[in-house]
């Protein structure tokens, strides 16, 4: 039973389960911010949100094993993107923002991606990919 009890443990360290617990631990203390802007996310409005990318990528039909790129920038929007993937059980994919589109193409290739559905402002990865 110790094996078990390990596994628990480990369970307990997903980021899904850390998201949940700091949400609930730390809520309303502050969590995130775009760099130069005044405005604050807590650990509640990461989890909201990041629950809120995730019922996104189910309906766009992104499953447990799935493999997502995204084209964005240093933002908030890329952290709570990628807590998103995670509590869809999906694997993450970081694209170069400077990339060409020959360059982006080749890496997009590459990768076992499913649909790329990243959006960050007007441009959208799906209209490259």
């Amino acid at each position: 039973m110790a094996n078990a009890a390990c596994f628990e443990d480990m369970r307990a360290r997903t980021v899904p389960h850390l998201l949940a617990f700091a949400a609930e631990q730390h809520g309303s203390r502050r969590f995130l911010r775009e760099s130069g802007s005044p405005d604050w996310l807590t650990f509640a409005d990461a989890a909201r949100h990041s629950h809120a990318a995730a019922r996104g990528f189910a309906r766009l039909g992104i499953k447990r094993g799935d493999y997502i790129p995204f084209m964005l920038p240093n933002c908030p929007e890329f952290v709570l993107a990628w807590f998103g993937a995670n509590l869809r059980a999906a694997a993450y994919i970081s694209v170069n923002t400077s990339l060409t589109a020959d360059l982006l193409a080749a890496q997009l290739a590459l990768a076992p991606s499913s649909p790329s559905y990243a959006r960050h402002g007007r441009d959208s990865l799906a209209d490259v990919a």
